[in-house]
């Protein structure tokens, strides 16, 4: 068993801390401000819960009577251009499949967002081929927030230091354990008592390490020898090819590489030999031109262990998402089964 015990670049993990707290309080005041004025702009994030850009917009929309929750990527180009917090840099929390459309307006070079200093979110994966086209395009850092609702924050990446599809380190107080099977669980004072009145859902929550009650996420992971987390996939959406076990989100990493992806979900499609077989719903860029979905499962085989390429590709125009900006797996999995 694992436990993560950083020490980012060379610097104990309490120094880093304090420092990002530092850094919560401003981010904390700076949201605050932004609710109490008229600034309309994408809002710091909620660094405590991994917070979504809708959160705030939502609030101040409220206020106004009007809702602008679904504006597209070039209004809120065009409010962060024109609403820059006084003074005063400004990171934006935004999922990222709003970054992927953010990225792809056409006239983003036209607007001046010289106030971005970086970009955060938490809740979905961030591609690594997105990570990188925010550095090229914005020259930002992203920083990725790992938490849950069971178990409030439970690692951020160091602003100085942050790594590409990384949990980032422990939060304040989290005592993060990774069991043998993979499976992270956490033990801290942001945890929550329990489910209501669901003894037995609590029972298969909660495991007892060293007298201690840790929470166990059903995320599998690891920890790097810098004490970065690392998030391998959910427990639950293993696919089995054949006896194999296929990760979905290894699988989309590779395909978000394609230059013709801007979204991707891999799922689990019945197959008569394998029993379960890989299949990819695909969202394209706008504009490019559509490839053969043959085209494309060649492109990951060469990418990808034989049994983990998928046999299936599915062109689709966009995919299901929750309110937060996840995509919504589940139902895609379930119509497929």
């Amino acid at each position: 068993m694992q436990r993560a015990q950083p020490a980012v670049g060379g610097e104990p993990v309490a120094v880093v801390r304090r420092r990002a707290e530092r850094e919560a309080e401003t981010v904390e005041q700076a949201a605050f401000d932004l609710l109490q004025g008229d600034v309309a702009v994408d809002h710091p994030p909620d660094v405590g819960r991994g917070g979504d850009a809708a959160d705030v917009d939502a609030a101040r929309a409220a206020r106004r009577g009007d809702d602008h929750r679904d504006a597209p990527a070039a209004v809120r180009a065009g409010l962060a251009e024109r609403h820059p917090v006084a003074g005063d840099p400004l990171p934006a929390g935004i999922a990222p499949a709003a970054i992927a459309d953010f990225l792809d307006n056409p006239t983003l070079s036209q607007y001046e967002l010289s106030s971005l200093t970086r970009i955060s979110s938490g809740g979905s994966t961030m591609p690594r081929a997105l990570w990188d086209r925010i550095q090229s395009t914005l020259h930002l850092p992203f920083i990725e927030v790992y938490g849950m609702t069971e178990a409030g924050t439970i690692a951020i990446n160091p602003i100085e230091r942050p790594k590409p599809q990384c949990l980032g380190v422990p939060f304040f107080n989290a005592d993060v354990r990774i069991l043998d099977s993979g499976e992270i669980t956490v033990r801290g004072p942001q945890l929550f008592e329990g489910y209501w009145n669901r003894p037995e859902a609590d029972a298969e929550a909660f495991i007892d390490i060293d007298g201690q009650r840790y929470f166990r996420t059903g995320d599998i992971g690891y920890a790097d020898d810098e004490g970065y987390l690392f998030m391998t996939d959910r427990l639950k959406r293993m696919i089995n090819a054949a006896g194999f076990k296929v990760w979905p989100a290894e699988v989309e990493a590779v395909l978000s590489q394609h230059p013709t992806v801007q979204e991707v979900c891999v799922i689990a499609a019945r197959d008569p030999r394998r029993g379960e077989t890989v299949k990819a719903l695909v969202v394209l860029r706008p504009g490019v031109e559509v490839p053969e979905p043959s085209a494309l499962i060649e492109w990951s085989r060469q990418r990808l262990a034989a049994y983990k390429y998928p046999r299936i590709v599915e062109f689709v125009p966009a995919l299901p998402k929750s309110p937060a900006g996840k995509i919504l797996w589940r139902d895609l999995q379930n119509s497929s089964l």
